[in-house]
């Protein structure tokens, strides 16, 4: 994995598949990203850090889209993050936090999961499955995941209701969203099948 003090967002955000924290063996409390392709980077920052620096890459507050979520919710755990249509992040229990204020949770990006399934292997309760291979295991169940699915598809419905085109304006309507028009619409199996796996139906 290539270690780096800061990730540049700017080019590497449409790549995004997950990220989580980890304690490395000289004690940082690090994140490591998952790019598509199953690369990894490890940014030395918190993972929090990492996100509200990823959010300004949109010029987005970190913490009023996160507000926007528990409204939507109207819950008062972590919700789903949605910074762009085709960029919203999964809140899933990755780790015990080692200490205060360290992090427990990866952010999995929405777009990108192929599917889940039951893990094998203690503490990890649920095997995520990416489209561009890559697997990350988490201690979130398999049920409640499936919720959390469903929650980020509520807040980006409301993230398309408020960024509707405005209407006979000189320009407008214009086409915008996720996915890109004539592209079909993902669905996401709660199941891996024996042989391989998709997130199409």
């Amino acid at each position: 994995m290539e270690k780096t003090n800061r990730i540049d967002w700017e080019e590497l955000w449409p790549r995004l598949v997950a990220l989580y924290p980890f304690m490395a063996e000289d004690g940082g409390n690090y994140t490591t990203v998952i790019l598509t392709e199953g690369e990894e980077l490890v940014d030395t920052r918190k993972t929090k850090t990492v996100l509200a620096h990823l959010a300004r890459n949109f010029a987005l507050d970190l913490t009023l889209v996160k507000a926007r979520g528990l409204k939507v919710l109207r819950c008062r755990r972590e919700v789903p993050l949605v910074f762009l249509p085709e960029l919203v992040l999964l809140p899933v229990k990755r780790r015990e936090a080692p200490m205060k204020d360290a992090g427990s949770l990866a952010y999995v990006v929405l777009a990108q999961v192929a599917g889940w399934e039951e893990a094998g292997e203690q503490p990890y309760r649920t095997r995520i499955a990416f489209h561009g291979g890559a697997f990350l295991e988490v201690m979130t169940t398999p049920g409640t995941f499936r919720k959390k699915v469903a929650e980020a598809e509520l807040v980006l419905g409301d993230y398309h209701r408020r960024h509707h085109p405005p209407q006979l304006l000189p320009g407008y309507p214009v086409g915008y969203g996720w996915p890109a028009e004539g592209q079909p619409v993902p669905c996401f199996r709660e199941r891996l099948p024996r042989r391989g796996y998709t997130g199409w139906y």
